[in-house]
C-alpha cells in the first residue's frame, strides 16, 4: 500500500463531523516501538473518553516508512497478555464505501429496480427464483468489495507493539509499515 493511500484510509476513519483529525507529518525525532512515549512532544491526534474511568490519548504520525501510533491508555483493570481475550488495541481503516449504481434485474422484456429481495418479480416462479438467486450473488459480491475496503490490525504485547504498563493503565507504540 502506498503511502498516499495509507494516509488517505487514516483520515476517512475521522467521523463526519471532525474532517481535520491530527496527523503529524514525519515520525517523531529518535523514535523507537518500546511504549514510552518520550518522543512524542506534539499535541494529540484523538483523545477518547477524557471524563471517564476508561479513557485513552492517542497520536497519529506517518512518514515514509509508515503509520506510527502511540498511545497512553487509563483502566483500572489492565490484563496484557497475548490474545485478544486481554487488553490491546484493533485499528481498523477504511475507505469511505463507493457509490454503486442501484441493482436491477433484466431479463429479454425489462429492466426492474431491486433494491431488496422482495423487489424481485413474483411471477412466473422460475424468473423469481432466478431474481432471487441473482440478487443474493449481487448482495454478497458488493460485501465483498465493501470487507476489501477495510484494513484491520490488532496490536498485542509482543507481536509489532510495544505495551508499558504503569499504575491506572498502559501505554504502547506501534509502526504500521507502509507494505502492510
Amino acid at each position: 500500500m502506498s503511502l498516499p493511500a495509507l494516509t488517505l484510509l487514516l483520515l476517512s476513519a475521522a467521523s463526519p463531523s471532525d474532517s481535520a483529525l491530527p496527523l503529524h507529518e514525519g515520525l517523531p525525532a529518535n523514535f523507537q516501538v518500546d511504549g514510552k512515549l518520550d518522543e512524542w512532544t506534539q499535541p494529540p491526534s484523538l483523545t477518547l473518553g477524557p471524563q471517564r474511568k476508561t479513557s485513552a490519548t492517542l497520536w497519529l504520525a506517518i512518514g515514509p516508512e509508515g503509520l506510527a501510533i502511540a498511545g497512553e491508555v487509563r483502566d483500572d483493570q489492565v490484563q496484557l497478555s497475548r490474545g485478544v481475550s486481554g487488553d490491546h488495541v484493533e485499528l481498523w481503516l477504511t475507505l469511505p464505501p463507493p457509490q454503486l449504481p442501484p441493482l436491477a434485474y433484466v431479463n429479454q422484456f425489462q429492466e426492474r429496480l431491486v433494491p431488496t429481495l422482495e423487489d424481485c418479480p413474483r411471477m412466473p416462479p422460475k424468473k423469481a427464483a432466478a431474481c432471487e438467486a441473482w440478487w443474493k450473488q449481487q448482495t454478497e459480491r458488493r460485501q465483498q468489495l465493501q470487507d476489501a475496503l477495510v484494513s484491520r490490525h490488532t496490536l498485542q504485547p509482543g507481536d509489532t507493539a510495544r505495551f508499558e504498563p504503569f499504575p491506572g493503565g498502559y501505554r504502547f507504540e506501534t509502526l504500521i509499515p507502509t507494505t502492510a
